[in-house]
């Protein structure tokens, strides 16, 4: 199993931060891999909203369902989804730290079939790429959440 745990502070309110994490449509903006995204469930983002993301895959796009487990606005994002290649859990947890927030992105992978034996590859990749989308993240977010 692949697990990731990283942390950034955003010049932004917490609940701000959420509401744009929550905006499944922006992640291609700054998450690597993400080509496309949608919510495929209508209105507010809650547990039980249910979405689709085209991820880079290395022979090719992947088509990943996921579904929203935990939505406590401004504390808690988690997501949880499934690609014929494995699972995936991810969180966004979010604290007050001064004027901004405090964001942890903590995510577990597990490949599944012959996707196992890529394992290390993809983990070695997934911790390389993991500081540069936070940082595109922030980017992002104090780009586009007014101060």
């Amino acid at each position: 199993m692949i697990q990731l745990d990283e942390s950034i502070e955003v010049a932004r309110p917490p609940d701000a931060v959420y509401d744009a994490l929550a905006a499944v449509e922006r992640y291609p903006d700054w998450l690597p891999g993400v080509s496309a995204a949608e919510q495929l469930s209508s209105g507010p983002v809650e547990p039980g909203t249910t979405f689709r993301l085209q991820l880079a895959g290395p022979t090719g796009p992947i088509q990943a369902n996921g579904m929203v487990v935990s939505a406590e606005r401004a504390r808690r994002l988690a997501v949880r989804g499934e690609a014929p290649q494995g699972r995936v859990e991810g969180a966004f947890d979010l604290e007050a730290a001064g004027s901004g927030t405090r964001l942890r992105v903590a995510v577990q992978i597990e490949l599944s079939g012959m996707y196992r034996f890529a394992e290390g590859v993809v983990a070695g990749e997934l911790r390389r790429s993991m500081p540069d989308a936070l940082a595109r993240a922030r980017t992002r977010l104090e780009d586009e959440i007014p101060a």
